[in-house]
């Protein structure tokens, strides 16, 4: 169930219903060109970070930050910076993003622009992320004068879905994601809108089946239109008003 993105800037792997941890390490093994590992992820999603992540010949860094869209700011990006610079991180360490839309927005912008750039990939751990923030190459972080006011476009090397983090959502943050898909259906696909309608969203396989087609429709846009200055503002139905609210709301209200 691969996917493949194809932009301007490169060419890069959505490894979809994958067991992440393990295809993250194979994906490592077979790259052969990283010193360190360095992990960034947030204080909901840090216990994922065990023996799985028995990466052989590497030494893996970790850096936390708190959950919640008021980390992704330019004070927590800086002191990740100033991490990296600590352990002397440079253009041949990996950067790995696992979490949800906050850590994968922000690791990615710490990527994009540590040393101009280096390598990261995303594992996203909610459903939204999967379905949205880890696809289509656009890293931000927040000002106090509006979200993603900050940022760049910058692929990350691989996209890592792994269905089982889903068991681990609370409901409202499954409702979250579930609300991008049916975004992605109405603005390019009314049997997708159907199958969401219709069908019992507890059954896996039909979650599958709605990640798949609404990562398509983004793909298809994004790979005509990636720095959004034509197709790719359909992307953004519901969205300029959501962040609106989320900046009015002091980003209690998802």
């Amino acid at each position: 169930m691969d996917i493949f993105i194809n932009t301007m800037q490169s060419k890069y792997k959505i490894y979809l219903d994958c067991i992440a941890l393990k295809n993250l390490n194979e994906f490592i093994a077979s790259k052969k060109e990283y010193k360190n590992i360095i992990v960034i992820t947030d204080s909901n999603v840090d216990h994922f970070i065990d023996n799985s992540f028995n990466l052989k010949n590497y030494k893996l860094y970790k850096y936390v930050i708190e959950a919640g869209e008021k980390s992704k700011n330019i004070e927590t990006y800086y002191k990740i910076i100033r991490y990296l610079t600590s352990i002397k991180a440079d253009r041949h360490d990996l950067i790995i993003a696992l979490g949800g839309g906050v850590v994968g927005d922000l690791a990615g912008f710490v990527a994009s622009t540590y040393m101009r750039g280096i390598d990261y990939i995303q594992i996203p751990t909610s459903l939204l992320a999967m379905v949205d923030s880890s696809i289509g190459s656009k890293t931000a972080i927040n000002t106090e004068d509006g979200k993603n006011l900050i940022g760049s476009f910058y692929n990350p090397r691989a996209v890592f879905i792994d269905f089982t983090y889903l068991k681990t959502l609370p409901q409202k943050e499954f409702l979250n994601g579930l609300s991008e898909t049916i975004k992605a259906s109405i603005i390019k696909d009314r049997k997708l809108f159907e199958l969401i309608i219709e069908s019992d969203l507890n059954n896996e396989e039909i979650i599958k089946k709605i990640v798949k087609r609404s990562i398509e429709i983004k793909r298809e846009i994004v790979e005509r239109d990636l720095k959004e200055t034509k197709e790719r503002q359909l992307l953004n139905f519901g969205h300029t008003i959501g962040h609106a609210l989320e900046k009015l709301s002091d980003y209690t209200l998802p």
